[in-house]
């Protein structure tokens, strides 16, 4: 009736376009649905951009979400989880997102249940208690995803006890009433909550009732620490100016009480100086630049000493200046003759590739 998958994807576009739903909301909801189940990404994201509820298509009693985890439809399982769309809305079965790929990873099997479950995990799906025990008694029709996706759960396990664990020390410390001792615990629990992306938030919180404390003890390059790993949450979010902000303040603390050289010191240049390039602030970052690759120096860092001449040698290209970035490029290689980090040497040959380009 629809022209098969194309034409499907032509169909429902093309009619809500045209305006076609309008007027009609449940079944616009349930063709959303529909694509889900069917896999038809195009359309998902089609709706998703036009402000189409996710939720809202559940008169079959599961949503698309549900559906594209019971049929294994990894590609919209990406798009999903890509837009934030919520995963532990139940369906009629009382189940969440997670509960269904694994209850269809045992019934429904296909080859993408595996890494459907993972993906779901690994962005904050939660995991019931119980649910590795559970996943040992299923007989899964595939030898392969019964072992990947146990090993999944147990590595889920394993995190969660350290998370537990140090929530506790938390606890504990909370209860001794030492500033101290609490200030430490926050620390160790924001060092393991940042890990996975979904709970950044919750070790900045960390960090920060940390910074809190580290300021009340009079202990400013602890605070500086705890901001400046608050600042590389907000980075790798690509919360760029709230990472600035931090990285500004860990700075200032170190500015203000540092006495030695320290690699400390030398990476808490180093960050601003990254985040400040990439907001486009050149003439900033190129003197926290300089100020870095000195303080690698003094340290002893190679790598550092290779990055800081690498930048250097990118403003220098940016200026125009051929021969200052050739001087810098050389410097950097000459340094980097003895490293085995494969980043190093791809970022070498990334600005010698720029500069061999400019010199055409």
């Amino acid at each position: 009736m629809f022209g098969g998958p194309i034409g499907f994807d032509k169909q429902i576009i093309d009619s809500f376009d045209q305006g076609n739903f309008r007027g009609e909301p449940y079944a616009l909801a349930e063709a959303f649905t529909c694509a889900c189940m069917l896999g038809r990404v195009k359309v998902a994201r089609h709706l998703l951009d036009n402000g189409v509820d996710p939720y809202a298509g559940m008169k079959t009693g599961l949503s698309g979400f549900h559906y594209a985890a019971s049929s294994g439809q990894l590609d919209v399982i990406k798009l999903l989880i890509e837009r934030n769309v919520p995963m532990e809305i139940k369906g009629m079965y009382d189940n969440t997102v997670l509960g269904q790929a694994l209850w269809s990873a045992v019934n429904e099997h296909t080859d993408d249940h595996a890494e459907i479950v993972e993906l779901l995990i690994n962005a904050g799906a939660y995991v019931w208690p119980g649910t590795l025990y559970w996943w040992g008694k299923q007989n899964v029709p595939d030898k392969a995803t019964k072992e990947r996706i146990g090993k999944v759960l147990e590595r889920h396990a394993e995190f969660q006890s350290h998370i537990d664990a140090a929530r506790e020390e938390v606890a504990k410390a909370e209860s001794l009433n030492d500033k101290r001792i609490l200030a430490d615990a926050l620390k160790s629990l924001g060092n393991i909550l940042r890990r996975p992306p979904f709970l950044r938030d919750a070790a900045n919180e960390a960090y920060l009732r940390a910074a809190g404390l580290y300021r009340e003890l009079d202990l400013p390059l602890d605070g500086a620490w705890v901001k400046r790993h608050i600042g590389i949450n907000y980075e790798y979010a690509e919360r760029l100016t709230e990472a600035e902000k931090y990285y500004d303040e860990a700075l200032a603390l170190y500015r203000e009480h540092a006495t030695e050289d320290s690699l400390d010191y030398a990476n808490t240049v180093r960050y601003p100086a990254v985040v400040k390039n990439r907001l486009g602030k050149s003439a900033e970052s190129e003197a926290l630049w300089r100020e870095a690759l000195d303080r690698y120096e003094k340290v002893g860092i190679a790598d550092g000493i290779v990055e800081g001449e690498l930048h250097m040698a990118n403003f220098a290209i940016g200026r125009g200046d051929l021969n200052e970035a050739r001087g810098w490029l050389e410097k950097a290689k000459h340094s980097a003759k003895d490293s085995d980090n494969e980043g190093t040497h791809k970022f070498i040959a990334e600005v010698e590739a720029k500069l061999r380009k400019v010199e055409k």
